[in-house]
């Protein structure tokens, strides 16, 4: 199933909300009200969330170019949340650019490989 403007305005209001609790969880610093890009480790993430029927999420290439890591926050269908941590290398090297001419600097990994790794 593709994605529309409503979908895609669901997804982003999802991203952001499990983001921030992630993010107060941990207590990580967030660096932007526009992202969910936080302080990790000595160098920055961004905490990219994952719906149990997400085939794929996005980062945009300018932000690879400044941050360290890829926080994925996998969610499975009762509700629990398995965070993993991804390399910026790592991620770079299984993504593709995205098919949207909206997006066309994002770059997109498949949600299942992540959970597969």
């Amino acid at each position: 199933m593709g994605q529309d403007r409503e979908t895609g305005a669901a997804g982003n209001a999802y991203g952001h909300r499990i983001g921030k609790a992630i993010a107060a969880l941990l207590q990580l610093e967030k660096l932007s009200d526009r992202s969910n890009e936080v302080r990790w480790r000595g160098g920055s993430a961004v905490i990219k969330c994952c719906g149990p029927h997400t085939k794929s999420f996005g980062v945009t290439k300018k932000m690879l170019e400044r941050i360290d890591a890829v926080l994925i926050a996998c969610e499975d269908d009762s509700g629990n949340i398995e965070l993993i941590e991804l390399a910026v290398d790592r991620f770079r090297e299984g993504m593709t650019d995205s098919r949207s001419s909206s997006a066309a600097r994002c770059a997109t990994r498949d949600g299942r490989d992540i959970r597969r790794s």
